[in-house]
């Protein structure tokens, strides 16, 4: 995350905070699967929005939202900023290819996502192949560097 990304976050209140991170659970938990690639990004993502793991509310979010996920409309509800809108977006699909595969299930949260956030979809639809690819390519560059 960029300190331009940080600084978007740093306006944010604790509960929007913990609301960012919710929505990321939500993703990555979309195939019922959190694996140790998604833990770590979470993790860092935690981090990042300025919480930890071990504080009980962001443990019992996590819990309660993969156990029992929240309906979408409701976790982006009072995301009105266009450029947090345009960044989250950005930030789920990493996530969300952090195990480098796109299960279904992600991708069409992602796509409902970005209905909900009036994203354009097709430029959504870009925006996750281009993500893919970008992964893609920088593992085929550490692939030619280490063979160098």
């Amino acid at each position: 995350m960029s300190s331009a990304e940080m600084g978007i976050l740093s306006d944010c209140s604790r509960e929007e905070r913990i609301n960012f991170c919710r929505i990321v659970v939500h993703l990555i938990a979309a195939d019922r699967k959190l694996t140790d690639e998604e833990r770590v990004h979470l993790a860092a993502l935690v981090w990042q929005a300025g919480l930890s793991l071990e504080e009980e509310d962001v443990k019992e979010m996590i819990e309660n939202e993969i156990s029992s996920p929240t309906p979408l409309e409701e976790l982006v509800k009072g995301i009105d900023r266009h450029d947090m809108r345009r960044w989250l977006y950005r930030v789920l699909i990493e996530v969300s290819l952090a195990d480098n595969h796109l299960a279904e299930e992600e991708e069409n949260k992602l796509l409902e996502i970005a209905r909900l956030f009036e994203l354009d979809t097709e430029a959504a639809r870009d925006l996750i192949r281009w993500t893919a690819d970008s992964i893609e390519l920088e593992k085929r560059e550490a692939e030619i560097m280490a063979r160098l």
